[in-house]
């Protein structure tokens, strides 16, 4: 089990409540992936509106989703295929790496400026790594319920490549035990913009890789209190009943368990 699904659990049972990788895209060389976020202004706008889609224009937001097109069982086959190749020829740590770095930076892009229209590249890169890499998954919903003072990007891809290293171990409890106490709770539109890729995401991927998304999203609800956790993580558990970060949510909402932010 990892940090995050982790950190859930454990509170809901003590409270009462070398080469070079053929990544998704084009890849940086090796002495500069996944360190430094660049914001170059290369994002790609919608195509359909020609401008960011951000997240206080309802209606460009819903005519956003009204034209997302599915990606092909194909498509993610063939990119699953690639990440599991790339892990078994340079090792879990670097090919997770080279893999994320664009995507994230992409991610944390949107997140940075309250837009959602993460262009079909990255989102299918990410989509894949959330469903075979659970440290991708972690670094997600941490890049949403953390600070981002607290945990940069440079944080962020050593959780994506380093996980269980003691270092990255005990600084990922560590922002989770200090999220978790924070009365304010995280930033709410960062996380409203991190909630709408992923159910952009979950729109988008075949049937059998929503589950993961729908997960993250039920986490983060159910970090803000928001009541519609319980109604993602069935969503995710229809999808795939072993999800167990649905299962601890929901377990979590039925132990009454949740952050200081939550509290009345």
């Amino acid at each position: 089990m990892t940090s995050t699904t982790n950190h859930a659990s454990r509170h809901a049972h003590e409270r009462p409540t070398g080469k070079t990788a053929k990544g998704p895209g084009q890849r940086q060389d090796a002495h500069s992936r996944g360190r430094r976020r660049k914001d170059d202004g290369t994002r790609r706008p919608n195509k359909r509106l020609g401008r960011a889609i951000h997240i206080d224009c309802p209606e460009e937001c819903e005519l956003f989703f009204a034209n997302l097109e599915p990606f092909t069982q194909n498509r993610m086959r063939k990119l699953r295929e690639q990440l599991r190749r790339n892990r078994r020829d340079m090792g879990p740590e670097q090919a997770n790496a080279e893999w994320i770095q664009e995507p994230l930076n992409a991610w944390l892009s949107q997140l940075d400026t309250r837009t959602i229209d993460l262009d079909e590249e990255n989102m299918a890169a990410l989509a894949v790594g959330l469903n075979e890499v659970m440290s991708i998954r972690d670094a997600l919903i941490i890049s949403l319920i953390v600070d981002e003072t607290a945990c940069d990007a440079d944080m962020l891809m050593d959780i994506v490549s380093r996980p269980c290293t003691r270092r990255v171990s005990k600084s990922v409890h560590h922002l989770l035990s200090e999220a978790f106490d924070d009365e304010l709770g995280p930033d709410r539109a960062r996380c409203q913009a991190g909630l709408m890729m992923l159910n952009a995401m979950a729109k988008m991927v075949p049937k059998p890789m929503r589950a993961q998304p729908l997960a993250v999203i039920a986490y983060v609800l159910w970090w803000v209190g928001d009541s519609r956790a319980s109604s993602y993580a069935l969503q995710s558990l229809e999808v795939d009943r072993d999800c167990s970060l649905a299962a601890i949510v929901l377990r979590t909402l039925d132990c009454g368990m949740e952050p200081a932010c939550c509290d009345e």
